[in-house]
Parts: C-alpha cells; sequence; structure tokens
C-alpha cells in the first residue's frame, strides 16, 4: 500500500505545456523516509514489466513474485525496484473534504499559487490522494489568470475548466482513474518548463463508493532541476474520444486514428515525428479494454498502452528509452466497454464513461484532438463497433 507523508499540514484548448518546481514553498515539506523498495532478485525481467503497467515495483516472497507498490517519493523502476525520484522536491498539501458514503461530488476547484520569480524545470510530479479523487487533471497558469484566493473554490465562479487552463498556459499532471499515488516521472534529462509567476490549478471529481464517509486530502509534489540538466524539452498532446453512447448490456469499441501530421508540417514547415517519453490513459469503470498507438510510419501499430479494465490503480507509464515515432502520421486511441447497466452510458462522469490519452513527446508541436461525432460501424462478433474522426487543434512554439 501507498504510504503517505508522516506529518501532513492543514494550511484550487488550446495550448499545452508543462512543468513546475523549485525554490521556496508555503507549506514545510512532510516527514520522508529512507526510500524503500522491493528488491529485483528473484523476479525475471517479465515479472518486473508485468508490475510496472501498474506502477508496481516486483517483490520475490516465498510464493513467488508479486507486485507491491512504492512508498510516497518513491518511483517503481523498470528494474522491478522502487527507487528515489530524482530532483529538488517542491511540496503542497491541498485542504481536506469530506465524501460521504455512496456519494459523488465536482464542480470544485483547487490552486496554488507558486510565487516563483524565476522559470522552473520539471522532471517529474508526484500525487498522493486519500479524498477519493476519482481523476484529476492538472494546469499551470499565470497568477494573474483565474484571480481569487488559493484553497478550494467554485470552478464556475472564476470560470475555470481544463481546457481553459490549457489555453492559459499549459497541462501538469493528470490521475488514473482512482489511483492514491501516481507519480508522472520523465527519464533523466527530460522536463518541461513553467515560466515565472504562475498557479496550479485542478478540477475536482470525488467518488466514495465504500459503505462510510471518507476524509483525507490531496498533496502534491514537484520534482525541479537546473536548467542545464534538461537536454530534452517535453510537450504533451491529449486525444479524446467525446461521442460516447452505449446502450444498456452492449459491449462497445471506441476507435479513432489521429493523423497529424499534415497540419503540424504545415504548421512547422519540417516534417512531423520524435519520441514519446511518457504516456497516459483514463477511462472509468466499465472500461475492459484500452489501448492508445502508433498510427503510421515505421513504427505504425506499436503499442504505447495496451492494458485490461479498470483496476483503480495508476498507469502512467514512462519510456526509457523513449519510442520513436518519426515519420508517423499521429497516434490511435481504442477504448472497450462492457455496459452491464440498465441505462444508456453516455460521456461524463459518475455512471458515465470516457476515453482519453495524453501522450509527452520532443515534438515541437503538441495537439489537442477530439472525436465529436462517431459513426456506429456494426458489429464485430458481439462488439457494437464506433469509428469517428479526430478535429484538432495544432500548437507550435
Amino acid at each position: 500500500m501507498t504510504t503517505f507523508p508522516n506529518r501532513w499540514q492543514d494550511p484550487g484548448m488550446r495550448s499545452l505545456f508543462v512543468v513546475l518546481v523549485a525554490l521556496l514553498v508555503a507549506c514545510q515539506p512532510p516527514a520522508q523516509k529512507p526510500p524503500s523498495g522491493p528488491p529485483t532478485g528473484g523476479c525475471a525481467a517479465t515479472d518486473a514489466a508485468q508490475c510496472l503497467v501498474n506502477q508496481m515495483a516486483c517483490a520475490a516472497t516465498s510464493t513467488g513474485p508479486s507486485c507491491q507498490s512504492c512508498d510516497y517519493t518513491t518511483y517503481a523502476s523498470a528494474t522491478g525496484a522502487c527507487l528515489p525520484i530524482e530532483g529538488t522536491p517542491m511540496f503542497h498539501d491541498f485542504p481536506e473534504q469530506t465524501i460521504g458514503a455512496g456519494s459523488e461530488a465536482g464542480g470544485e476547484c483547487r490552486s496554488w499559487t507558486l510565487g516563483n520569480e524565476e522559470e522552473l524545470w520539471i522532471g517529474a510530479v508526484e500525487l498522493v490522494q486519500n479524498e477519493q479523487s476519482h481523476h484529476s487533471n492538472w494546469t499551470w497558469a499565470p497568477d494573474t489568470d483565474f484571480p481569487g484566493p488559493d484553497g478550494i473554490w467554485s470552478c464556475g465562479t472564476r470560470s475555470y475548466g481544463f481546457f481553459e487552463g490549457g489555453a492559459a498556459g499549459g497541462v501538469l499532471f493528470a490521475q488514473s482513474t482512482q489511483a492514491p499515488h501516481e507519480v508522472e516521472r520523465f527519464p533523466p534529462g527530460a522536463g518541461f518548463r513553467v515560466p515565472p509567476h504562475v498557479r496550479i490549478i485542478s478540477d475536482i471529481h470525488l467518488l466514495n463508493a465504500s459503505s462510510k464517509s471518507v476524509t483525507g486530502h490531496a498533496h502534491l509534489v514537484l520534482y525541479t532541476h537546473p536548467a542545464a540538466e534538461i537536454t530534452t524539452q517535453l510537450r504533451v498532446s491529449h486525444l479524446e474520444y467525446d461521442d460516447i453512447h452505449i446502450a444498456p448490456h452492449t459491449l462497445a469499441r471506441l476507435t479513432s486514428n489521429c493523423s497529424v501530421a499534415q497540419q503540424a508540417s504545415a504548421a512547422t514547415g519540417t516534417p512531423y515525428g520524435g519520441k514519446v517519453y511518457y504516456a497516459l490513459p483514463h477511462t472509468h469503470t466499465l472500461a475492459t479494454s484500452y489501448k492508445l498507438g502508433i498510427l503510421g510510419g515505421p513504427s505504425d501499430g506499436e503499442k504505447l498502452l495496451d492494458l485490461g479494465g479498470y483496476n483503480g490503480v495508476a498507469h502512467g507509464r514512462a519510456f526509457d528509452p523513449p519510442i520513436d515515432f518519426t515519420g508517423a502520421n499521429g497516434f490511435s486511441l481504442t477504448c472497450e466497454y462492457d455496459n452491464t447497466r440498465d441505462i444508456q452510458v453516455n460521456w461524463g462522469v459518475g455512471t458515465d464513461e470516457m476515453c482519453e490519452g495524453f501522450v509527452w513527446t520532443d515534438s515541437s508541436v503538441f495537439f489537442q484532438s477530439r472525436v465529436s461525432y462517431g459513426v456506429d460501424e456494426g458489429l464485430d462478433g458481439d462488439m457494437r463497433v464506433f469509428d469517428g474522426p479526430c478535429d484538432t487543434v495544432i500548437v507550435s512554439h
């Protein structure tokens, strides 16, 4: 199980970009334990790889290899061990929240104004939460945008949304569905930049499926590096399938091929391509399969993420070495669902579903692709198949 810090303090598209971390922090860092983790002995490379899919390390036990969560301030490495997250940490605790038994809550946001006088270069972001956070998207924006006191506040009162935050600044982090501990860590030398004077903002979506009320909070850590250590600047692209309509007691597959190369080349005057350093999925509990892959080019069909059903743990994946997509047209996204309910499932929160992917690359362009209209292609066995074109906005810097 993920362990929280020993000491907590009480004290909130168009452009996508990222980074954080740095100098002084309003709150003191929590007490830290020495990094700990399972040994690699007794775990084969295939065992470690299977554990890594869920951001877990591999431990040798008397009954054989076992996947185990890593402690706070550590990450699951490809070797099968938990290792300390590199960089200078910048900590922040957000206020406590209470969510009732069998309840869901949304519509609120939280913010943390960094007060950074200089740019920050981020190599990793860590989220630890025990508030029943179902999912959260984190952005950074100039601290003059979405003004007001930090803490928890109504998103609507400041006209904040994920795309508005991304357009004002950039994307910082995204949480896998219901994950209590997640580390977005890039290979050494890779990271993203945030300019001076920024505010970090996230939406809040709590879902408590238990029979007891829960009181908890979110804890965010930014791991910064000197600019000289970041030799590869990353940018994040986002894909999502919005036109979700799954009939009761129906198996469904949603697929889209997001071809962005032509638009990207037109924006930059150079061929589209680069390398993928990190990828993250997002679905809800009805998902039975998730695939995010490279579309076209020499690596056509290569899967960045190939997951089974929802299991409530972290699924963000770092690639070291990174995956080359030079010559590719873009990315493909496929989500499969089993709607066991008596009601239709649409796009949304609660009993509804989502199908999204985040991809961090070293490309000079990044994009936002959305499927707003899907076509019913008929049945593939018992599976109802939908396919839709991506509506894409390209951003270049």
